[in-house]
């Protein structure tokens, strides 16, 4: 269990590394990889938060009904 949860881990962590290491990799200001980081951890939350309440209450709904 520990090791697939240290697996998941390292994925995430990767996929959102390509993110800055990209952008530092084109316009070689780290602050702009920064920023961009940012803004896409930004927009993934909008995404992502809503389909877990979503999930969240389906899954509820499942358990008590």
């Amino acid at each position: 269990m520990l090791l697939t949860s240290l697996k998941t881990f390292a994925a995430l962590a990767a996929l959102v590394a390509i993110i800055p290491l990209m952008v530092w990799a084109g316009s070689g200001s780290w602050r702009h990889a920064l920023h961009a980081t940012k803004e896409y951890l930004l927009s993934m939350g909008v995404i992502v938060v809503p389909v877990l309440l979503l999930v969240g209450a389906i899954t509820l709904a499942e358990f008590i009904g």
